[in-house]
């Protein structure tokens, strides 16, 4: 019983990623086991008490552009489409 339990829930997974992949036209790039994939290629690095992580620009672009914003900000899919934001903090006049 519980291996119906693991499957549906598995299944749940691998359709919702299938949905993401389809409102962001991202199925010809990208399978549905390609994005765990990708979001497991993060490398961890260790140093005596430290533990450092380093998240690669594919993984930081498919995150942007699925929007779900676990390694980035909410700027970062308007700097993938090449949006321009204004850098400078003088009120409009």
């Amino acid at each position: 019983m519980g291996h119906l339990f693991v499957t549906f829930v598995m299944l749940s997974i691998r359709f919702g990623i299938a949905k993401m992949r389809n409102d962001t036209e991202l199925l010809s790039k990208y399978s549905a086991i390609d994005v765990p994939d990708t979001y497991a290629a993060m490398k961890t690095f260790t140093q005596n008490p430290e533990l450092k992580q380093s998240v690669s620009k594919e993984m930081r672009g498919l995150d942007a552009r699925l929007d779900l914003f676990m390694y980035n900000t909410q700027d970062d899919p308007d700097r993938l489409n090449g949006v321009k934001h204004r850098t400078d903090k003088k009120p409009f006049v």
